[in-house]
């Protein structure tokens, strides 16, 4: 699979990360957490504030781009969507359509 800018598994799962600002290598608020992980993020990889700001970062990235949302992302990877982090928001129900084709064609 190819590496894709805006893939926040992939971010989260080469940390952890650390920064040398000690006000971004403090643990981050209960809040931003929690809405991170309503926006589909794991809770497990946030352990620190400068961690948080990047997730944030790609979110925001992502949004202004018109990108698919996590969850939407990874319900594409799931179907076998060569780059499912770069799908735009308004295509993943065409896409899913395609790939539902694609697998009863093989079958």
């Amino acid at each position: 699979m190819a590496l894709a800018p805006y893939d926040i598994d992939r971010f989260l799962a080469l940390g952890p990360y650390h920064f040398y600002n000690p006000t971004l290598d403090a643990a981050p608020t209960v809040e931003s957490v929690e809405t991170l992980v309503k926006l589909g993020v794991p809770r497990w990889p946030l352990t620190n504030k400068g961690t948080v700001n990047e997730v944030f970062a790609i979110l925001d990235a992502r949004r202004s781009r018109g990108l698919a949302s996590v969850p939407q992302a990874r319900l594409l990877r799931d179907r076998g969507h060569p780059r499912p982090w770069a799908v735009l928001f308004s295509e993943v129900g065409s896409e899913l359509l395609r790939l539902r084709r694609e697998k009863e064609k093989k079958l």
